[in-house]
């Protein structure tokens, strides 16, 4: 069933029913809200060297996402879904990628099909593209870059050399040093098992050289401009969240990765870790690739959980490893593994159908009663016709109802999104809220001790950043040049920018923000009382 020509459909068909309402939810803080506004921000500005949030330079990240981002922007305009598009374009490529190494490694279309299925069904790997962060667009240039390097190995092809140190130059534009890690790995695990010698000739100093030239050339632009760029990318970007994650509240224990890994992984990563273990003695004699592959995936893993700071996105790199090895054991298992994994994607699938049905009687969240019995329906349907069908044979039928159970949970979350802004942590209807009630316009809106990249997002205009506690509102303001940004970002310990704010406030068409828990400073009782109009929204009440 797997042919190419299948394949083929079947991928195009996911494509469209993952970018099916890609745009009917509101960006959510602070991740996504952040790279959203930094994009917009840049192409507004048409400046795409210094990356700028709420108009004070944002030096964390490379600029790659924002150029993707910008792009998305420029095709489909300023909104949602031209924020998170190529996030799925860049899962298209990456299901591809790992069906063409697969078969690379394999010699095995169904294995290679079996990686790229159970690739796709992992929930983190559906979540990168459902979020618009960095994390989905460095997996795929280190999955493009380990298929160069593969072919470059297997085929002696130079231009897949030049290729792969292509794909690891922008992976660091995208990242930086984030690229280099699980690369590293695959390498030093690659090269143990399949026990074959490191050769350097001249093109791998030349495709090197393309490497670097290509990875710093951001890095030595904006420092030419500001050289302090550097050491405070060294200092806070990767040795400060390395070590001390706990200023960001990224702080982990050890064992993070241990509990929440399998779960962003469900159902196949306990799956595979069962096959390989029952495997482990036959793979011991023979077949160093997935060795290779498996241990690289155990190496990302014991790497991202030695560090200080720690986001489950941090270990998406792991999963593509751990999907081929699965897939070759999966073609490989017994029938009494096929019937075990079978039923337990049954089981698995009817308690996504219940749990979608059961949505609708929670008061705590608002779901489409309609639309999510329509839904229901349908993914029943399909699982009955897998199981049911007797052209589909067993192993096919896991992949399969695989694939459902993925489109399924995915359409899933995209009804449960679009109707639950509070429980999804997005502003747009608060800033729309803020619009209707201020029909002559707003001229401030103030959030209080909150960074809110999605408020001038939706917005469309700067947002004022009230600072009364520094450490919920730490904002990097070595690199600007001038004063101009103490127009948004009003520190109330600060008597000059106090009195600043109070002739601001001589304006009545302005707005508060803030969190319910949170006490109205002295300096800001009178101008809100003014104003004579509340409401609250969850853990948020808007003053207007």
């Amino acid at each position: 069933m797997f042919t190419k020509r299948n394949l083929l459909l079947l991928i195009i068909t996911g494509f469209g029913l993952l970018t099916l309402g890609l745009g009917s939810w509101g960006l959510t803080e602070s991740s996504e809200a952040r790279y959203a506004e930094i994009s917009r921000e840049m192409l507004l500005s048409k400046d795409y060297l210094h990356p700028t949030l709420l108009g004070i330079k944002h030096y964390h990240k490379p600029p790659i996402t924002y150029y993707m981002t910008t792009l998305g922007y420029r095709i489909f305009g300023i909104n949602e879904f031209g924020a998170r598009f190529f996030l799925s374009v860049a899962l298209l490529i990456q299901l591809i990628l790992v069906y063409k190494i697969g078969n690379l490694l394999f010699r095995d279309k169904k294995a290679a099909a079996a990686s790229a299925i159970i690739y796709v069904s992992m929930p983190l790997v559906l979540v990168s593209t459902r979020d618009l962060t960095t994390d989905a667009y460095l997996t795929l240039f280190m999955i493009w870059a380990v298929f160069f390097i593969l072919n470059y190995w297997k085929k002696c092809k130079i231009r897949d050399l030049y290729w792969f140190y292509i794909m690891v130059g922008i992976g660091v534009l995208t990242k930086g040093p984030a690229m280099l890690l699980p690369i590293g790995l695959f390498f030093f695990a690659w090269k143990i098992f399949k026990k074959t010698p490191i050769k350097i000739t001249g093109h791998s100093f030349l495709a090197g050289s393309l490497a670097l030239l290509i990875s710093s050339s951001w890095f030595v632009a904006v420092m030419i401009e500001d050289p302090k760029v550097l050491q405070y990318f060294i200092n806070e970007q990767i040795i400060h969240r390395a070590t001390g994650a706990g200023d960001m509240h990224r702080s982990k224990p050890f064992w993070y990765y241990l509990l929440y890994a399998p779960l962003v992984g469900f159902p196949w990563f306990p799956v595979i870790i069962g096959m390989f273990i029952k495997n482990k003695f036959q793979l011991s004699k023979e077949h160093s690739e997935i060795k290779a592959l498996s241990v690289t995936a155990l190496l990302i893993f014991i790497a991202y959980s030695s560090v200080s700071s720690k986001l489950i996105m941090y270990v998406l790199p792991m999963y593509p490893f751990l999907a081929l090895t699965g897939g070759y054991l999966y073609v490989n298992a017994s029938e009494k593994w096929l019937k075990w994994i079978r039923s337990g994607l049954i089981i698995y699938g009817a308690l996504l159908i219940l749990s979608i049905l059961l949505l609708n009687y929670i008061p705590a969240f608002n779901f489409n009663m309609p639309l999510s019995i329509l839904l229901a329906v349908v993914f029943l349907g399909a699982m009955l016709v897998i199981v049911k069908s007797p052209k589909i044979v067993k192993a096919e039928q896991g992949l399969l109802l695989s694939i459902v159970t993925t489109l399924g949970l995915a359409l899933a979350f995209t009804l449960f999104a679009s109707h639950n802004p509070l429980q999804i942590k997005t502003f747009k209807d608060i800033v729309a809220f803020a619009k209707s009630e201020k029909e002559g316009g707003i001229d401030h809106f103030m959030t209080y001790d909150m960074l809110l990249p999605s408020v001038a997002f939706y917005l469309d205009q700067e947002v004022i950043t009230i600072v009364d506690n520094t450490q919920k509102v730490d904002r990097e303001t070595q690199f600007q040049h001038s004063e101009a940004y103490k127009n948004t970002l009003i520190d109330l310990t600060n008597e000059k920018e106090q009195l600043h704010l109070l002739q601001l406030l001589q304006n009545k068409k302005y707005i508060f923000l803030f969190q319910v828990k949170d006490s109205i400073p002295p300096v800001l009782k009178e101008p809100v009382k003014a104003l004579g109009h509340s409401k609250v929204f969850g853990r948020y009440i808007l003053y207007y």
